[in-house]
């Protein structure tokens, strides 16, 4: 149970981490119960084992969502960065065409 949390809490960036805050609170709310008050005699060490792992599965889910936003994100983001939003246009070249009257035509 102790890796799975280490693995799913310890191995987040910094931003991941910020962006996570309260839900990582609530897993370690969910883990304090067997830090304070379980022994290695106590009846409910099952239970508390399997609420922890639930509790440990949905904090995975929750990262999983932010993963995936946040490739969502990075990809809008470059599209936008390669989007064409004006026409090629030569302005080196003179005409009697290149004028500011045409412009709307770079559109």
């Amino acid at each position: 149970m102790l890796d799975e949390y280490n693995e799913a809490v310890h191995t987040l960036s910094e931003i991941d981490k910020k962006l996570l805050k309260k839900s990582i609170e609530d897993l370690n709310k969910k883990l304090e119960r067997g830090h304070n008050s379980l022994n290695l005699s106590s009846l409910s060490i099952p239970d508390f084992i399997e609420d922890c792992m639930r509790e440990i599965s949905k904090f995975r889910d929750t990262k999983k969502k932010l993963d995936k936003n946040a490739l969502m994100i990075e990809d809008i983001v470059k599209s936008i960065e390669t989007a064409k939003i004006l026409k090629d246009f030569n302005f080196e070249e003179k005409s009697e065409g290149n004028n500011l009257n045409n412009v709307q035509e770079l559109f």
